[in-house]
């Protein structure tokens, strides 16, 4: 965006092709996705747009080999750490061999469909918002009496609108958190406030759901003790966390969502709970420790934020800061024997 404004750029070219289209309807199918994970990168979406959508990479690497153009290849696409990877070299191939050898083509008309389809409903969600909800400068709210007789689809797609409001940047509410929504907005037991994702808050009253920012002072508070044979919820924050244990090294995660550790320094039992006054770890690649406090000042963490980051304990000591980091005392090294790979992701 800064570099549109410095140049005056009006378009930003992509160079996604048909083949990465397919894949990436595959990948979000099996992941889990509504219409929006299935209309994928479509020609233009606003200032974006992709001239070569409609060709296939062989078509692309033909054109290039005849007219002597250079290209690259970027040598981590022949590696399979990563699902897209996986799906790409391995899937993608056996489906199109033993089930469909246009199934590239039958992933791209879902796309264009869905894309038509999510059209259609972003336009009836908006026409039904502007009869049903109201926006100030601190919150939006929904009146119930209104949105209790609509069809269920269209009850989350309003749900979910209203949280887009409030958060336009955020990838928006996974399915487990707008079930709760629903869960709040459809009850019978009066008042009730249930605390959503990066810092807002849903509160239900006299027939209407409001979504506001959740000041320090109305902060929630959670505290888990996680067994780690089993998953842990924390319903608070529609977040699920998993321990796999392993002799063998597990691949390098990609970010501080999943941390790999020793698992020997482990006790059995972690707890998951909100940062407290004194709070302080070693945290990765650093040698001294730090204050939590002084950790998400450092990394410019917004202040009503902080509160929803889940820390986990082995005991009495900070192991991981979710999300951010994890304590070096517990990283692995050529000596460790027994590998456990810990994750934290949304719930569906």
């Amino acid at each position: 965006v800064k570099v549109r404004q410095e140049i005056g750029a009006n378009k930003l070219a992509l160079g996604h092709h048909k083949n990465d289209r397919a894949e990436t309807v595959l990948l979000h199918f099996l992941k889990g996705t509504g219409l929006e994970g299935l209309a994928v990168m479509p020609p233009q979406d606003g200032w974006i747009v992709r001239p070569l959508i409609t060709l296939s990479k062989d078509e692309i690497l033909a054109y290039c080999t005849a007219h002597h153009l250079p290209y690259c290849i970027d040598a981590t696409n022949a590696h399979d750490d990563y699902l897209r990877n996986k799906i790409r070299l391995s899937l993608l191939p056996q489906l199109r061999e033993t089930y469909n050898n246009r199934l590239d083509d039958a992933l791209i008309r879902l796309a264009i469909l869905s894309g038509e389809d999510k059209d259609y409903w972003q336009q009836a969600t908006l026409a039904r918002w502007q009869q049903m909800g109201s926006c100030d400068e601190h919150s939006v709210c929904l009146d119930l009496s209104q949105w209790q007789t609509e069809p269920l689809s269209l009850k989350r797609r309003l749900l979910r609108y209203a949280y887009q409001l409030m958060r336009p940047q955020s990838q928006g509410l996974s399915f487990g958190t707008v079930e709760l929504l629903m869960a709040l907005a459809e009850g019978n037991n009066g008042s009730k406030t249930l605390h959503l994702p990066e810092g807002i808050c849903a509160h239900k009253s006299y027939g209407r759901l409001c979504l506001a920012e959740k000041n320090e002072a109305e902060s929630f508070s959670f505290c888990y003790e996680w067994s780690l044979n089993e998953t842990l919820h924390l319903l608070e924050l529609g977040l699920c966390f998993q321990a796999e244990f392993s002799e063998q090294p597990f691949s390098k995660p990609t970010d501080f969502w999943t941390i790999v550790v020793d698992g020997d320094k482990l006790p059995s039992v972690l707890t998951v709970r909100q940062r407290r006054e004194g709070d302080n770890l070693q945290p990765l690649g650093m040698k001294g420790r730090k204050k939590v406090k002084n950790y998400f000042i450092d990394q410019k963490v917004p202040r009503n934020y902080r509160h929803q980051i889940p820390l986990v304990f082995a005991d009495k000591e900070l192991l991981w800061l979710v999300g951010y980091t994890f304590s070096e005392g517990f990283r692995i090294n050529q000596q460790t024997k027994f590998f456990c790979r810990l994750s934290c992701f949304r719930e569906n």
